[in-house]
């Protein structure tokens, strides 16, 4: 069994053996830059006085989308964007009236829906 069936055997093994050293690798990174992030939202919650709920949201769904906000302007020399992003982070600050109960809730949503995602790998 030494013709191509063979060579497509030792390539699957090699193929193989390589994607999984390189997901160990990235799992490793993934875990540290988690631990990283989460030491650095601990930091912030004794230095700010929020909870690391309430950072977690405050920089995932306003200060990242905010973010985007900025460089579409940038990209598009407008700032059309900045005004949107900022009157609903506005609104939304005005309209929520307790917004750390509102953040537990948000954070417990998004937790569930990325579990959601465990079904599948």
């Amino acid at each position: 069994m030494d013709g191509p069936k063979m060579y497509m055997v030792r390539l699957s093994k090699f193929y193989l053996c390589n994607v999984s050293a390189l997901s160990a690798f990235f799992v490793f990174m993934i875990k540290s830059l988690f631990e990283i992030t989460y030491h650095s939202l601990k930091l912030l919650e004794d230095l700010s006085g929020f909870t690391y709920r309430e950072l977690n949201i405050l920089i995932w769904f306003y200060g990242i989308p905010l973010f985007w906000c900025f460089l579409i302007d940038k990209i598009r020399s407008s700032s059309y964007f900045k005004l949107l992003g900022f009157s609903i982070a506005i609104s939304s600050f005005l309209f929520i009236p307790n917004f750390e109960q509102f953040s537990h809730q948000l954070f417990d949503f998004a937790v569930d829906f990325l579990n959601y995602f465990n079904t599948w790998g």
